[in-house]
């Protein structure tokens, strides 16, 4: 009884004392450097990747779309209306003079109808006055 008494606690101990680890090893391991622009061009690639097949519809989510930048609304006129023998005006000189005056453009000519907007809601580059196509235009 009391061999069990001193062997017991003994092997307890010498157990417990064999199965710690010294705590000084490393816990990570150093991870070599990249070059930023490879790094950058992968990551882009991802993100276009994904943002092909993954895209937001407010509808999905209840919400309102928010406001364009600008006030947009569509004219529609008749190219075959040449007189104003009618009583109302003559919309084929009324689309020469909006879209000679640069006040509205141009977006849609299915003869005879002719669909004119504010260049800003029609003609992307105006909004940044730039020749290039935002990213965010929807044609």
């Amino acid at each position: 009884m009391n061999l069990r008494k001193f062997l017991f606690p003994t092997l307890c101990i010498l157990l417990v004392c064999s199965s710690c680890g010294p705590d000084d090893e490393p816990v990570f391991l150093p991870i070599a450097d990249r070059d930023i622009q490879e790094v950058n061009s992968e990551n882009l690639a991802e993100i276009q990747s994904y943002l092909e097949t993954h895209f937001f519809n407010y509808e999905d989510f209840n919400l309102t779309r928010p406001d364009y930048f600008f006030e947009c609304e569509e004219i529609l006129l008749s190219y075959n209306d040449n007189s104003a023998q009618d009583g109302d005006r003559n919309e084929r000189n009324f689309i020469i003079q909006l879209v000679n005056s640069d006040l509205y453009t141009l977006v849609n000519f299915q003869f005879p109808e002719v669909t004119l907007v504010r260049p800003e809601c029609g003609d992307c580059t105006t909004i940044a006055n730039s020749n290039e196509i935002p990213e965010f235009w929807e044609e």
